[in-house]
């Protein structure tokens, strides 16, 4: 499995903000993270690409904020990684409390018909309790693909989202 969060806050803000934020990563989550709100939070295309100790090793690896860990087995852009991860309101306005959110995924699948990304989200960041939205599969195989899924934004002020991409197997949030 390459589970991969990020973790955002939600205060409840008055000033709309337009690009989606740009993730650094937060060493107390030991994952990417939006510090300030926005429409959208952008982990960027190095913080999560490839895959654990995978050559080349991922930046922090496993860049989850509950010691879930990645696979290190397999070849980088041949075998399952995930390279970027977004979450963005889907009316184009800050991403508060009980507006509807877009989780996209840029994976690397291996295989269109055996691959899974499960995607998962939590209240709170600090005390992770994963809360399952759906499994998509990719479009493609061998190549990279952006999938995705919406889900209402619960109340919490450091919410997480989470993707598990993994091949065959049972949905699970690590």
């Amino acid at each position: 499995p390459t589970p991969k969060p990020i973790a955002f806050s939600t205060p409840k803000p008055t000033i709309p903000q337009d690009p989606l934020k740009s993730a650094t990563y937060d060493d107390s989550f030991k994952a990417p993270r939006c510090f300030t709100v926005g429409r959208g939070c952008d982990s960027g295309a190095s913080l999560l690409k490839s895959r654990g100790n995978m050559s080349p090793a991922e930046p922090h690896a496993s860049n989850t904020i509950d010691n879930c860990k990645d696979g290190d087995e397999g070849f980088y852009h041949f075998d399952e990684s995930i390279d970027r991860v977004t979450i963005s309101s889907t009316n184009g306005g800050l991403l508060t409390e009980a507006t509807e959110a877009l989780v996209e995924a840029s994976v690397w699948a291996y295989s269109k018909d055996a691959d899974f990304a499960d995607f998962w989200y939590a209240a709170d960041a600090a005390s992770p309790d994963w809360q399952f939205i759906e499994t998509v599969q990719p479009a493609t195989s061998a190549s990279l693909d952006i999938i995705s899924t919406n889900y209402t934004l619960p109340v919490g002020r450091n919410q997480a989202v989470r993707v598990v991409f993994r091949f065959g197997g049972e949905a699970g949030s690590c």
